[in-house]
């Protein structure tokens, strides 16, 4: 099983250019759109044959209507040229709008594939990748691959017949004048070479170092209460600072890659224009014999060769422009892939969905995060309408259960049943409906406290809404915002108090009405008067279900129907409230005396 996908914790992920099995992969994504491929591939081409008949127009113009004094000929050619430029403008215009379409269509697809493979993807391997990270791969490098689908094969393709076409047009024109073309084409391809080889490794590492950027940014903006509580915004920024600096000279060293290349090749442009212009106007001349066709070329045959050199230097510098596209595309797709790739994953194989919740067992059930184990040989039963709570020292093990319960993490030895059969031979979301979690740390959505009780769920009235927010006691406090339901949330929920947004998560239990509670410390980190609000509201969620709950305060769990005291991942205590407390040596009882 992969844990980590290698390259994510790593952004030197590179891939060769002409990978087979990446350009394979990527081509299953394209195929749905072949047909929509094939027609921005046929207006790249007529657009670029259209757009080489105007040397020609030129040329028959300069050689035939010009000297004549023909004005209705030139007039005629004129119009034509018109048509031409409009006609080329209409092809250009649909070559984008079908590019850049099939490039939108082809991304969200692959985005969308990406974010359902992330969700389905284990705890696991989100603590062992930074978030920043991973928004880079669903955002900058996917966004790769649209410059790919919308500026890549297709461009690439129209390019070359491009090329191709004037060569053929220029062959038949005049040969010898054509070498002189060809004569400068070998030394744009060695600059184009050379600077491909140059600037790629440069991409990469703008690419490594805007990874680095975002990652370090998503944690600080995430812990920016952290920062500002410690006053650490100056170590914190000069850290950016560094992170900002080093994509910034990255950044630099490929504008100056560019400052050196498109000069170069301007100059191998004017040398090639030169060379064109002397040859061509010593065989117009007539100059002695030079080359042994001496006045054998007219001024329209030379303004077209200028013309199409003209024509076939912007493909061949665009070819290199692509081809970094490409480079940096089949880059950002062995990332892509990488994560594609990664099994570790909750396998979501059950086919069972009819739950009846009658009783749950942990059998033996040993479990770690890493080499220490959390929980060692836990075995418990819970029945229907039981009401058990959980309690013990920090790092007893109690929020393990919990995640193993949920399936966030799977078991490593020992068995979790439910009704009597194993918890993995149940569909996943069946499961996971059976339950309803209060978490200790509560997180709210952007939106609206009504949108953040339904959860996007449009078939929950909003009457159902009104009746579950009255029965927490939540429309007292809705009370104070002009908005009420509608009152808007930022992200996290912070604009809210712990108290407020605990009522919003049991007002979303009662909507959506599960048969258990799981409650996470629901009192912890609120004021005395905020934890009789919250205990009102817990008792009347609870009522009618079952609940096992993870509790600090042991003044919420009193009637509790059983209480499991958890030491170092050890199940050591085992009774009610009453029971528990007789045990003057136990740790119920030491817990207790503390909290009293």
């Amino acid at each position: 099983m992969r844990h980590g996908g290698g390259g994510i914790y790593s952004d030197d992920i590179t891939g060769k250019v002409l990978d087979r099995k990446i350009l394979k992969r990527l081509f299953t994504f394209f195929k749905p759109y072949l047909p929509a491929a094939m027609v921005a591939l046929t207006v790249v081409i007529l657009a670029s044959l259209v757009d080489l008949v105007g040397p020609i127009i030129w040329e028959k113009a300069v050689d035939v209507y010009i000297p004549a004094g023909d004005l209705n000929g030139l007039a005629h050619l004129a119009g034509i040229y018109l048509i031409v430029v409009i006609f080329t403008s209409v092809l250009f215009y649909a070559r984008i709008i079908i590019s850049r379409t099939l490039g939108q269509n082809v991304v969200f697809d692959i985005r969308s594939k990406l974010y359902r493979h992330l969700t389905r993807l284990s705890m696991r391997y989100f603590t062992g990748n930074p978030i920043g990270r991973l928004t880079t791969r669903v955002t900058n490098d996917v966004e790769s691959l649209n410059e790919l689908f919308t500026a890549g094969f297709i461009e690439m393709m129209g390019d070359i017949i491009t090329i191709l076409v004037i060569l053929t047009i220029v062959l038949i024109k005049d040969w010898r004048l054509t070498l002189v073309i060809i004569a400068v084409v070998p030394f744009l391809i060695v600059a184009v070479v050379l600077f491909r080889k140059t600037i790629q490794p440069i991409y990469l590492k703008i690419r490594k170092t805007q990874a680095e950027l975002n990652a370090y940014l998503a944690e600080i903006l995430g812990g920016i209460r952290v920062v500002k509580a410690f006053t650490e915004e100056m170590r914190v920024y000069k850290k950016l600072n560094e992170r900002n600096w080093n994509y910034y000279k990255t950044n630099e060293r490929s504008v100056l890659a560019y400052t050196v290349f498109y000069p170069v090749i301007d100059m191998l442009q004017a040398l090639a224009v030169a060379a064109i212009v002397f040859y061509g106007g010593v065989r117009l001349l007539g100059i002695g014999s030079f080359g042994g066709v001496a006045a054998t070329l007219t001024i329209g045959k030379l303004f077209l060769f200028l013309q199409y050199f003209k024509k076939i230097y912007r493909p061949i510098s665009d070819l290199a422009q692509k081809f970094n596209v490409l480079q940096n595309a089949v880059a950002s797709s062995v990332r892509i892939f990488d994560i594609l790739d990664s099994d570790d994953m909750i396998k979501d194989e059950g086919q069972i969905t009819d739950i009846k919740g009658d009783c749950f067992q942990f059998k033996d059930v040993t479990f770690s995060y890493g080499k220490e184990d959390v929980l060692k040989d836990i075995s418990f039963r819970f029945d229907k309408g039981d009401k058990i709570a959980l309690v013990g020292y920090t790092g007893s093990g109690k929020s393990t259960i919990i995640n193993l319960l949920l399936r966030f993490w799977d078991i490593e030895t020992g068995k979790i049943v439910v009704d009597g059969k194993d918890i993995k031979e149940y569909d996943l979301n069946a499961l996971r409906k059976k339950f309803g979690l209060v978490p200790q740390d509560i997180y709210l959505f952007e939106g609206s406290i009504f949108d953040n009780i339904i959860l996007g769920n449009k078939d929950i009235p909003r009457e159902r809404v009104e009746e579950s927010v009255r029965q927490v006691g939540l429309d007292k406090i809705l009370e104070k915002f002009d908005a009420g339901l509608d009152h808007k949330v930022v992200e996290g929920g912070t604009n809210l108090s712990v108290g407020e947004r605990q009522l919003i998560s049991f007002s979303r239990i009662l909507v959506y009405d599960p048969e258990i509670l799981i409650l996470d410390e629901p009192t912890s980190n609120i004021d005395t008067e905020t934890e009789v609000l919250i205990q009102q509201a817990l008792e009347k969620v609870i009522e009618g279900r079952g609940a096992l709950m993870v509790a600090h305060r042991l003044s919420t769990i009193k009637n509790a129907d059983r209480i499991l005291v958890l030491s170092h991942g050890k199940l050591v205590e085992e009774g009610t409230h009453s029971e528990l407390i007789k045990n003057t040596s136990g740790i119920y009882f030491k817990l207790y005396q503390a909290q009293k």
